[in-house]
């Protein structure tokens, strides 16, 4: 096909498109010079002749001549975008400027070109573009306006819509490529600083600015237009001498500064050249001559015509896409002040998404500067994107490059939904510093707009603004709306000072409700920070809280109830009472704040006692509960009405109380006997006597138990120690069976036997499965122990409930439930229940139960916690052991054990085993850990763990190489452990496992109590090549401990990490960190630090005062010597030498 032959097609295409452009512009038209007006009216006339006679006319030089055309094809462009507007608002969100081609459909040519665009290198050029593809007949709006005169069309453009430049015709790859990164230089072309600073105009920053105002870019134009109008001294002449000889859009700009000015303009037409004569300039001369020196036009107010046209420009921007708007934008901008309420009442009205976009954009121009708009390319029209993602983006950028300019700007922000918006806005202004921005924030108190105050409010509660709470004051006065009081309250609670309290007394009688709440909360707050030793506000606070007690709404009592700590005035519990009888609903909160506060109270007591009788059901079962905290001696006058009640509710609470008082009895019995076990020194099962106390407490007669054997100290043969052991593990059997006789226990439990039994048929399976567990408890396992597997098998989650059942049923009923109920249990969280509650009886049998539970591959470490806790227990009887009291036997125990499941289990099995075995006999424990390490089968977490465990229990000198070794294994955790090793700090940390078990050890301390100067010392046997790798860990604190170590070694460059670890953690009185900082500054005798060492000098506890002075007490220089006659000045030679 002939490229003659498709000339009439798109002769019609483009004559249907282009001919209405002949006859007029829209406003975007407008400010373009006459230079492109010309281009655009020959456009149409070029496009006739090519199509009308084609051959005579000459192709352009670009396109290839000879090829055989490519087939057509509607195919977009991979990666563009195929809309202008959007395109143009995702260069803007990237701030890449535009790349635009417009095709057609029997266009060849086009599709030539998309196909040399996807090849180097034009491919690589694009990528630095923001590519959009328009199709003439899809969109000829966009055609129109981009003036398009042949196909292929390409027009760049910068992100804000401004034509960079322009070509019509097919471009090879290469020729693409060089003309994109030629316009590129012209498009990333930075704008003139001139347009930008603040600084004061002079002759020759005019002359540049009188340039600026024919620049294509209108936003250049209105930049340059602003600055002018400030400086009529220095402009008018200039301006008046370029009226006439200047570009129609610089003609345009001109006028506008007169305007402004309000110089003598009547019959002056720009557009019309003719109309600027000789005469029109004498009279600008004239008034420029009288005008008096100084004198700046202060802005007037629209008129009622100038304020309906402004009107309608905002009627006419609605209709534009952000590129198109933005000149229009920045001429209504000269009326901000005037213009915003307008803007405001329209956004309420908005009628879709597109309008408030628009709007919210001209809202931001209008409080934007125009230094502005350059340095933040579309970054107004993104502030205002409906896309959250975006919205934060431009907030954060705008927050970056902030000036005190921009704080109007920063402040509207602040009515935008988003928090985080707001919070950068915030930052924004914090950035600035200064007063200033804090009062522009403070201003915004008094916005018309709801909304903008609730969000200040917000942003200084969020922030915790200190500097603001007098501001807040004085609002908290005058604001009528309740919800922005409560959000005044809000930011008075997260500033815990005196003011702060002061300003909420008023917000404590409000006629709303939410206000007085909110109130109270935030003193409850207030008060838990113990504001002040002020004892009359203390009093006046609990004063205005105690009045809230009985306030008509119990939301608002209930939050006074909270204020209350433990301690409660007569006055107060008196008040609580009443509010109970007011506010049933509040009986639980304040009967559980009563009976915590009140426990020895006989007063408290009573009136629980009252309560348990009450007609309110919430009030009897909170009232029983209540009773449970402080009666439980008295439950034979309360415990059975409350078991024979005829609300579920309350027979629940009553089995709580009853099974918690059993619980209680057992906690006693188990205490004395271990008491008793200590006294004898016979250590654990030693002996089968029950402790005297213990057979009084239980009703045990002295001749129910077995005699003494004849000779403690006579050697035992193997069947004797076995008996002995049965008879300690089998004690408290004995014991069960005596108390479920009766002996041992108040007579009043057997009165609760039968209502027990008769709430196993009760509707609530929680009252059913409350009154087994008592039952049980009670001796009556044989119908109670039924009724708990029933509840079980519908509901295994119970398993975690019913475990408390455990203790209290014989040895070999408890292992065949435990069995039962683990086989049940659905998470580790239920097995380590089961597991605590069957070792809460001292048993070792338990510990044959217990290990097995730590094969399990899945459970975790925390788990693994949970079963070494119960086998501490179960081996001792102590629910923490301590390495010298334990007893042969319970160390013969733990070792038979642990050894076999350290060398041969499962992964927790074995780090259980090294846990205990290194609290009963160390040596073994860290010959076992040496192995797993270099045991490469065993799992890669274990063999650090026993690295760790090896490290912390060999001898001195061999920790410091097995420390060395850790730190060359590249290992990231041994080379932690291998420096704290060596700086002998932080033995916490050492003696941690995954943060779940502490091994007990004697650790060492750098401290030094000598009353003599202290010398810091390098470990032994370590050199500066041992720890230098560190400085490049990623962990700071292994970074800042190898920095100690070289300093020590004397190498001042170790010095630095360690300064910067210890500024990034903050100054702590009781940190070793700060130790550590001083003795490396005082080994290197660094005398430039000695604002460091006065900084630690102010904030040391005073107990390592002495420490720090004999440490600096070795540095030679001036200031140093005059620290420490500070130091002896201020606390005496003699404290120093304690």
């Amino acid at each position: 096909m002939s490229k003659s032959s498709l000339t009439l097609p798109l002769l019609l295409v483009m004559c249907l498109l282009l001919c209405p452009a002949i006859s007029g512009m829209s406003a975007y038209g407008q400010d373009i010079d006459d230079e492109l007006l010309k281009s655009l009216e020959s456009s149409t006339d070029k496009l006739l002749d090519r199509a009308l006679d084609g051959d005579k006319k000459k192709q352009p030089a670009e396109e290839p001549a000879g090829d055989a055309l490519p087939e057509t094809t509607s195919e977009p462009l991979p990666g563009a975008i195929r809309d202008l507007a959007k395109g143009l608002l995702e260069a803007q969100k990237t701030d890449k400027p535009a790349f635009i081609l417009v095709t057609g459909e029997d266009c060849p040519w086009c599709y030539r070109l998309k196909r040399e665009m996807q090849t180097s290198p034009a491919k690589e050029e694009l990528a630095r573009w923001t590519l959009i593809e328009i199709d003439v007949a899809a969109d000829p709006a966009a055609a129109k306006r981009l003036g398009v005169a042949a196909l292929p069309a390409l027009r760049l453009l910068s992100p804000t819509g401004v034509k960079i430049a322009d070509h019509d015709g097919y471009l090879s790859s290469a020729d693409l490529a060089a003309w994109l990164k030629e316009k590129l230089r012209t498009a990333d072309a930075p704008a003139d600083d001139l347009l930008m600073a603040a600084q004061p105009l002079t002759s020759v920053s005019v002359i540049r600015l009188v340039q600026h105002l024919g620049d294509r870019d209108p936003l250049v134009r209105e930049a340059a237009i602003s600055r002018l109008q400030t400086a009529p001294d220095l402009a008018a002449e200039l301006l008046i001498e370029a009226f006439r000889e200047g570009s129609l859009a610089k003609r345009l700009a001109i006028l506008e500064v007169f305007d402004q000015w309000d110089a003598p303009t009547d019959g002056i037409d720009p557009w019309q050249i003719e109309s600027i004569d000789d005469a029109k300039i004498a009279k600008l001369t004239e008034w420029n001559n009288n005008r008096k020196a100084g004198e700046s036009a202060a802005p007037r107010p629209l008129t009622p015509e100038e304020l309906a046209a402004a009107q309608a420009e905002i009627d006419r921007l609605l209709t534009m896409s952000p590129a198109e708007g933005a000149p229009l934008a920045a001429r209504l901008a000269r009326h901000a002040e005037q213009l915003l309420p307008e803007v405001y009442q329209r956004l309420k009205g908005a009628e879709s998404d597109d309008d408030r976009e628009r709007l919210l954009t001209l809202r931001y121009r209008l409080v934007a500067s125009n230094a502005l708009t350059l340095r933040f390319p579309g970054g107004l029209e993104r502030l205002a994107s409906k896309d959250i993602q975006i919205r934060r983006q431009a907030a954060e950028q705008l927050a970056a490059l902030a000036t005190a300019e921009e704080q109007p700007l920063l402040l509207e922000l602040f009515s935008d939904s988003d928090p985080l918006i707001r919070e950068i806005a915030l930052r924004g202004l914090q950035q600035q510093g200064g007063d200033e921005a804090m009062q522009a924030l403070v201003r915004l108190l008094a916005d018309p707009e709801p909304n903008v105050r609730a969000a200040v409010l917000k942003q200084l509660a969020e922030q915790k603004t200190e500097t603001l709470v007098e501001e807040v004051a004085k609002y908290v006065q005058t604001e009528e709306d309740p919800d922005l009081l409560v959000h005044a309250a809000r930011y008075l609670r997260e500033i815990p000072t005196e003011a702060s309290a002061r300003a909420l007394f008023p917000l404590l009688d409000h006629a709303s409700w939410q206000v007085r709440a909110e109130a109270a909360e935030a003193m409850r707050e207030l008060l838990q920070e113990d504001i002040s030793e002020d004892l009359e506000l203390k009093a006046d606070i609990y004063a205005g809280l105690i009045r809230l007690l009985d306030d008509d709404e119990a939301f608002v009592a209930s939050r006074a109830v909270e204020a209350f700590s433990r301690q409660i005035s007569d006055v107060a519990m008196e008040k609580m009472f009443a509010a109970v009888e007011k506010h049933p609903v509040l009986a639980p909160q304040i009967i559980e704040k009563l009976a915590s506060a009140s426990e020895n109270s006989p007063v408290v007591a009573e009136k629980f006692r009252e309560l348990a009788k009450a007609e309110n059901v919430a009030v009897r079962a909170a009232a029983v509960r209540g009773l449970l905290r402080t009666s439980l001696g008295s439950m034979d006058e309360w415990g059975l009405p409350a078991l024979q009640d005829e609300d579920s509710s309350v027979r629940q609470a009553a089995a709580v109380a009853i099974f918690a008082s059993l619980e209680k009895k057992r906690s006693e019995v188990l205490e004395q006997r271990n008491n008793q076990l200590e006294l004898s020194s016979s250590g654990y099962g030693a002996s089968g006597r029950f402790p005297a106390g213990l057979e009084k407490l239980l009703g045990v007669k002295p001749n129910d138990e077995p005699k003494e054997e004849a000779d403690t100290e006579a050697e035992q043969t193997d069947s004797e120690a076995k008996e002995q052991k049965t008879e300690a593990d089998n004690w408290w059997d004995r014991r069960l069976t005596k108390f479920a006789a009766g002996e041992g226990r108040p007579s009043y439990y057997d009165d609760f036997i039968e209502p027990l039994n008769k709430m196993l048929s009760a509707k609530e399976s929680d009252e059913r499965l409350l009154a087994a567990l008592c039952l049980t408890a009670l001796g009556h396992a044989e119908t109670a122990i039924p009724a708990i597997r029933q509840e079980v098998a519908q509901d295994p989650h119970r398993v975690a409930k019913v475990a408390a059942m455990l203790p209290w049923v014989p040895w070999n009923q408890r292992k065949e439930l435990f069995s039962e109920f683990e086989q049940l249990a659905t998470n580790s969280e239920q097995r380590g229940a089961l597991a605590m509650s069957l070792a809460s009886v001292p048993d070792r049998r338990s510990s044959q139960l217990l290990w097995p539970l730590l094969k399990e591959e899945t459970n975790d470490v925390g788990f693994a916690n949970q079963i070494s806790r119960a086998l501490t227990y179960a081996y001792s009887g102590q629910r923490y052991w301590y390495r010298n009291d334990i007893s042969p036997e319970v160390r013969a125990a733990v070792k038979a054990d642990a050894v076999p499941r350290i060398e041969n289990g499962s992964e927790l099995e074995a780090l259980v085993g090294l846990v205990l075995l290194s609290d009963v006999e160390v040596a073994l424990a860290a010959e076992l850990a040496s192995k797993i390490v270099d045991d490469p089968e065993r799992p890669e977490a274990l063999r650090e763990d026993a690295f760790q465990i090896e490290l912390l229990y060999a001898p001195k000198g061999e920790r410091t190489e097995l420390a060395k070794q850790a730190i060359a294994s590249g290992t990231p955790r041994r080379q932690l452990l291998g420096i704290l090793t060596l700086v002998e700090v932080d033995s916490y940390r050492l003696s941690r496992i995954r943060d779940q078990f502490y091994l007990s050890h004697s650790g060492s301390s750098i401290y030094n109590s000598s009353n003599g100067p202290i010398i810091p010392t390098s470990p032994e046997g370590v050199t500066a090549g041992d720890v230098e790798p560190l400085l490049t860990h990623a962990d700071p604190q292994v970074r800042a401990y190898a920095g100690y170590v070289l300093a020590t070694l004397g190498e001042r460059k170790g010095l630095e990490p360690l300064l910067q670890y210890w500024r990034e953690e903050g100054v702590d009185s009781s940190s070793d960190l700060n130790q550590l900082v001083y003795r490396a500054i005082a080994k290197l005798n660094a005398g430039d630090q000695i604002e460091t060492l006065r900084t630690i000098y102010e904030s040391i506890d005073e107990y390592r005062l002495d420490d720090f002075y004999w440490t600096i007490r070795i540095m030679s220089g001036d200031d140093v010597l005059r620290l420490r006659k500070e130091i002896r000045d201020t606390h005496g030679v003699d404290f120093l030498r304690q």
